[in-house]
């Protein structure tokens, strides 16, 4: 049942998915009540588990290799391309920029014993070698892609088997109905991996059927993982003992040792998304642009380089918190908007018969615009 290509697919969408985000979850459920944001956890990744669906259909409906733009453009007009080529692009800023930042501030409490040095530093020098790497276009990460995936939930799972013991039911046993709505940017970037199933498609050539399996479980891993790792910080720090990026408040909770681990899993799903992300946006700027690779390679840098300084240098509290809800409240809802609109579409116009269908009952279509609809204003007024 369990077939290489089928594993191989799924950790595809898994590595795409997890990344910084988890970081910043028991942040955000610590804010909220853990389990308020369990619930969002299960609504939205269920959510986004049809709409990654929705997707997958829309790519073998139509002929050839497609990035996401194009797609947009085949069924949506130049309109339609161009919401989906900017949502991408900011999407993809918007997480370099907190990969950019936590890095930094994870690279500190790692160096600053043997080499002393701030924060800043560390986030320059993380950037240099970051944007190295994509220049040259180094794909080591898709080639280890079932490794890595296979080393985070081994991490998480020792994370959770470690504070089991520590868990405080009081600081895990809350709901707040009147919040279900707050950690919404923050749970959505966590799910962002949208830009995994073309990739999945081109994996899969003559083994198409495998692709609905892969994004479910490709989905649900996460959505698994997304809820015991903010279990076990939330329940054994509390959360007054969680700070935006985790990793910092978790020493209090387990000593140096135990910390140590955590800070290592920090840093690598940081360095591995940041080169998935880069290369994703890389290749935007390439195919749907169509310049040249070293100015594909300059905007992909300059952006995230801009934006870093922006919320550096501007004072703004809880800088990488804050990126990562504004980018998957704004980004990650107008990207699902526009793949809805796609998916209806591809219904009458693709030029190929699926290997697998989604129901094509509007209900559902017009409850996840709302979703996102309803979900990006009310983050966004919050944030204002």
């Amino acid at each position: 049942m369990f077939s290489k290509a089928l594993i191989g697919s799924t950790a595809t969408l898994v590595g795409y998915i997890i990344g910084a985000g988890i970081l910043a979850l028991p942040f955000a459920f610590g804010q909220v009540g853990y389990l308020t944001g369990a619930a969002l956890v299960v609504f939205l990744g269920f959510g986004l588990m049809i709409l990654y669906l929705y997707l997958g259909e829309v790519v073998l409906r139509t002929k050839g290799n497609h990035q996401i733009p194009g797609l947009a453009e085949r069924y949506l007009g130049a309109g339609g391309k161009w919401v989906m080529y900017l949502a991408m692009i900011l999407g993809g800023y918007g997480s370099l920029t907190a990969y950019m930042i936590k890095e930094g501030d994870f690279l500190q409490l790692l160096l600053f014993p043997l080499f002393g040095g701030n924060s800043l530093l560390y986030s320059y020098a993380f950037f240099l070698i970051g944007a190295l790497l994509l220049y040259i276009g180094l794909r080591l990460v898709e080639k280890v892609e079932v490794l890595l995936v296979a080393l985070i939930i081994l991490v998480v799972g020792f994370v959770f088997a470690f504070t089991l013991p520590l868990i405080q039911p009081e600081a895990v046993w809350q709901f707040d109905i009147s919040k279900v709505f707050v950690p919404y940017g923050v749970i959505f970037f966590a799910f962002m991996g949208i830009g995994a199933i073309p990739e999945m498609h081109a994996e899969l050539i003559g083994r198409y059927r495998i692709l609905k399996h892969a994004i479910i479980l490709g989905t649900l891993i996460p959505m698994i993982v997304y809820l015991l790792f903010p279990f076990s910080i939330v329940g054994s720090a509390g959360p007054e003992g969680v700070s935006e990026g985790t990793i910092e408040g978790l020493q209090r909770a387990v000593g140096r040792p135990f910390f140590m681990v955590a800070l290592f899993f920090g840093m690598l799903t940081m360095a591995t998304s940041f080169l998935a992300v880069g290369l994703a946006v890389k290749e935007v700027f390439r195919f749907d642009s169509r310049i040249s690779e070293t100015r594909s390679w300059v905007y992909t840098i300059i952006g995230p380089l801009a934006l870093f300084h922006l919320m550096r240098f501007s004072g703004v509290e809880h800088a990488f918190f804050k990126i990562i809800d504004i980018t998957g409240a704004v980004s990650g809802s107008i990207i699902g908007i526009v793949v809805v609109l796609m998916f209806w579409r591809a219904k009458q116009k693709g030029n190929r018969e699926p290997e697998f269908e989604v129901s094509g009952n509007r209900t559902i279509g017009w409850l996840l615009i709302g979703l996102f609809v309803v979900g990006m204003v009310l983050d966004l007024l919050r944030l204002w």
